[in-house]
């Protein structure tokens, strides 16, 4: 009996003592001490943060203005001084040597720059024109890129990037020279043969024109905005019997370059002015078919109008006076200048006929 008893009182202490514990976590909850951290100093080394890296291909913006039409670089004049002949002849001798050895940068500069500058006789003239037409085609026609040539540049187009277009390369670049003109140095058959990552070669336009009635001749230069002009190319033409090409400044005309469009006889033609197609034994602008409409700039040709470079059918006739005042050009050479010359978003190239 003793023994139970004693049971008893133990069972109720302990319920006593287990009811007072809930009370006092119910008046003071329990809070466990905070952890101890390390200090700062003492934690390991995590190493630099790597960034990464910034994509390789180019930020092409839209042109925020559109310059005038580029006009040529003034005509070479023939210096009045002997002093300005010896500097001319200087940068002959110093062109020609960069170019032996092989400098292709520094010898197309001075060159250009002895072109431009007048004072060269007949016989440097003809030395140095087709070095400076190979200089060009080496450095600018090409798919390299020389170190220090300000007038290209390397592109890496991005996925879905096009050449031509409002948003192309060409547009965004502010190139002004045409698409088909990229095409052309980068070798690639085609705009549509561009990948993505594969780096292109960009030049800077516009190009520009002179016409010479006394050389029937054609000269194109490589103007870009705040550069000096580069020599490109002199191309054989043919003009206008009995003086009938007019002068002056002019322009291309914006969408006025067309390829194997009909043809509609001017007067003066012996032909009726009924709209000739491609490929008609009368059609007079050959197997090209490439025209390349003209405006006039100035107060006395702006009321010419159909007025223009092309191809022709008479290929014997380039070099002569035979045309009915049109500048006529062979197949290849109108292929290559209907590439150079520019007449895109307010921004043409201008050609400037001269005596």
């Amino acid at each position: 009996m003793m023994k139970r008893n004693t049971s008893r009182m133990l069972i109720i202490l302990c319920a006593i003592l287990v009811s007072a514990a809930v009370v006092v976590l119910m008046v003071k909850p329990w809070r466990p001490e905070a952890l101890a951290l390390p200090p700062v100093n003492s934690l390991e080394d995590p190493g630099p943060v790597v960034a990464m890296p910034e994509s390789p291909l180019p930020v092409i913006t839209a042109p925020t203005a559109t310059p005038p039409a580029v006009e040529p670089a003034a005509e070479p004049v023939q210096p009045h001084s002997a002093q300005a002949n010896v500097e001319t002849n200087e940068l002959v001798a110093r062109g020609l040597a960069a170019s032996a050895g092989g400098r292709h940068i520094q010898a197309r500069t001075l060159l250009s720059e002895a072109f431009f500058a007048g004072g060269l006789s007949p016989e440097q003239e003809a030395k140095i024109v087709p070095e400076m037409e190979r200089l060009f085609n080496e450095t600018i026609l090409s798919p390299r890129i020389f170190d220090g040539d300000e007038y290209v540049e390397q592109c890496i187009p991005m996925p879905g990037q096009t050449l031509a277009g409002s948003r192309g390369i060409v547009e965004s670049k502010c190139l002004y020279v045409p698409a088909n003109f990229i095409v052309m140095v980068n070798r690639m058959g085609s705009g549509q043969n561009m990948q993505a990552g594969k780096s292109i070669k960009l030049v800077k336009g516009p190009f520009v024109a002179r016409v010479y009635k006394s050389r029937l001749a054609m000269d194109l230069y490589l103007q870009p905005e705040g550069r000096p002009p580069l020599f490109a190319r002199r191309l054989p033409v043919g003009l206008g019997k009995d003086g009938a090409t007019p002068s002056g400044r002019w322009r291309l005309i914006a969408g006025g370059k067309t390829e194997r469009k009909p043809w509609t006889p001017t007067a003066g033609s012996n032909l009726p002015p009924a709209p000739i197609p491609w490929g008609h034994p009368d059609y007079a602008l050959g197997f090209k078919g490439m025209w390349i409409g003209l405006a006039g700039l100035d107060a006395d040709n702006q009321h010419i109008t159909d007025f223009g470079i092309h191809s022709t059918s008479d290929q014997d006739s380039i070099g002569g006076e035979t045309s009915l005042g049109c500048v006529r050009m062979k197949d290849a050479d109108i292929e290559l200048v209907f590439n150079m010359l520019y007449d895109g978003r307010g921004v043409f190239s201008v050609v400037e006929v001269v005596d």
